[in-house]
């Protein structure tokens, strides 16, 4: 690849475009390689530190020499701290950035494992994919943010994570996996479905996964269903959250669901009240 026989751009000055969003931001050197990848939950911020005469003076000298070889940046901007997670290690898996430790080398690392084979499947994290029936995503550079997107995923999927085996007395009872149907009212069948919307998560087809949220939940309407469209609502809201464009297939879905005027006798007795936009 030809180096690039423009004059190195004033990086400072092209900070000031970068927005105060979540996001991910790659580096790039003269030959357009992309030699770091990061996360942000403030892009500007974040970028515009390494650009700072302290931050270089006080770098080691890996960092210094991987600000000495920047010669560009990009960013790309997302809805929450969890889409950024998955897609920084979707990118540092894509580009294997030199100045990104090896994924495969550092036991830091971590991969979410989910065993379909099981009754109820549930999500662990695992440090090592096996040669077995599981499937494995991954892997994710930051523990305590995977932490929290399964946390996420507890909440807006209602999936259990850790453990083995059927859900024990304390995970029926408790408020975390209702969204909205109870955990104690599904049987492993109905389970496993909100199992699959949640691998489709991580596997980052939210749009997709709206979408055919959005057919299955004007069928269960159609039925008077109202219990398991709720379901789906909660499940489509939680695409929603690390979609990249998810407001205008998600306002559809709701706008079709208020058409009924029915009151949802569900757990948290909210639908169909339509959550107010942001933004």
């Amino acid at each position: 690849m030809a180096p690039s026989t423009k004059e190195k751009p004033d990086l400072q000055k092209k900070v000031h475009e970068v927005p105060h969003k979540p996001g991910v931001y790659l580096m790039r050197d003269r030959f357009h390689r992309v030699i770091y990848v990061g996360k942000a939950r403030d892009l500007r911020k974040r970028v515009s530190s390494y650009f700072l005469p302290s931050k270089i003076s006080q770098a080691d000298l890996k960092t210094r020499a991987m600000l000495d070889a920047v010669w560009d940046f990009e960013t790309h901007t997302v809805r929450s701290d969890a889409e950024s997670l998955l897609l920084e290690g979707k990118l540092i898996k894509e580009y294997r950035p030199r100045y990104n430790v090896s994924f495969r080398d550092d036991k830091r690392f971590l991969l979410v494992k989910v065993d379909m084979s099981e009754e109820w499947p549930r999500f662990r994290l695992a440090r090592f994919k096996k040669d077995d029936s599981a499937r494995y995503f991954g892997p994710y550079p930051h523990s305590g943010a995977l932490r929290q997107t399964l946390n996420f995923m507890r909440k807006k999927f209602g999936v259990l994570t850790f453990g083995r085996g059927s859900p024990t007395e304390r995970e029926l009872k408790s408020a975390t996996y209702q969204v909205p149907m109870r955990l104690s009212e599904l049987g492993a069948e109905q389970y496993r479905e909100r199992v699959v919307h949640a691998c489709e998560f991580l596997e980052g087809h939210s749009r997709e996964m709206i979408a055919a949220l959005e057919e299955e939940m004007r069928k269960a309407a159609e039925k008077m269903n109202f219990e398991k469209a709720a379901e789906l609502r909660g499940r489509s809201d939680a695409g929603g959250c690390v979609a990249t464009h998810p407001r205008a297939a998600r306002d559809g879905m709701l706008r079709y669901l208020e058409h009924f005027h029915h009151p949802c006798r569900c757990v948290d007795g909210s639908f169909p009240k339509r959550r107010a936009r942001q933004g």
